[in-house]
């Protein structure tokens, strides 16, 4: 199974090559073994952007349909990487004894240490509904099961775009920040030159927004298509983002900002 992307240019999560010290140090700093296939794919790539999008998701309220989103997996490092894991805990009020995959602030899969210290189970833990869901019950199983789901294009007959399922445009219009975040992940993979005018607007809309997570969402959605807007769009979001008072929303304007 071919599962980092190669295809991203400047990838945020993917980390310095992986050494046995760099394991050791986080096994004792998380006080966790981690899982030898989690290992195993470390060794191939310290941690990336993954060529799938989605893992299923037992049925549940806080889970819209029955699936949810996963575009990348942290490797051992920092930043952006598994040994963020205590800060970002104690940021986000997040259950003790678990160890973050990834994730964006609103929603998060993790390792579950709580009962196992080994070989532990996958949850996905949604913040603002404090809902935890085993989605695995191994490394493994959760690898087995990733796929990717399709994001569908419909255009009416003046050429507008309408996206099925994650639709941007709804969601800006209902201000739904869960809809605007999950499609802000999920279309910048997707964008094309037909697509990429009404996208670049929404950006700039969106980027003024008060909710500090779309505007990292944002952000990070441009940075993934800083070669396909133009310069001027990118020099207004970049200016944006580096007097953003969010430190991840500054990070990613400041990467733009060096591309122009």
């Amino acid at each position: 199974m071919k599962l980092w992307r190669s295809d991203i240019e400047d990838d945020i999560y993917k980390l310095n090559p992986l050494n046995d010290s760099m394991i050791k140090e986080a096994e004792e700093l998380l006080n966790v073994k981690l899982p030898d296939v989690y290992l195993d794919i470390l060794r191939e790539q310290n941690g990336g952007y993954i060529e799938f999008n989605a893992h299923p998701c037992p049925s549940n309220d806080a889970v819209e349909g029955n699936s949810i989103d996963i575009n990348h997996i942290m490797g051992i490092g920092k930043p952006n990487g598994i040994l963020d894991s205590l800060d970002l805990i104690q940021e986000w009020e997040l259950p003790k004894d678990i160890v973050l995959l990834g994730g964006d602030g609103h929603s998060w899969i993790a390792f579950d240490y709580r009962y196992k210290k080994e070989n532990p189970p996958l949850l996905w833990i949604d913040v603002e509904s404090n809902v935890l869901v085993e989605i695995a019950d191994s490394f493994n199983h959760f690898l087995n099961q990733l796929y990717t789901e399709e994001v569908v294009f419909e255009f009416d007959s003046s050429g507008t775009v309408q996206i099925s399922n994650e639709d941007l445009s709804n969601a800006i219009r209902e201000n739904n920040v869960f809809g605007i975040i999950e499609s802000l992940d999920l279309l910048p993979f997707e964008i094309d030159e037909r697509t990429i005018g009404w996208f670049s607007e929404a950006l700039l809309n969106l980027s003024n927004h008060p909710n500090s997570e779309v505007r990292r969402s944002v952000s990070q959605a441009t940075h993934s298509l800083v070669d396909m807007l133009d310069r001027e769009t990118l020099a207004v979001l970049a200016e944006k983002f580096m007097n953003d008072f969010d430190s991840d929303v500054q990070y990613f304007g400041s990467r733009i900002n060096e591309k122009l």
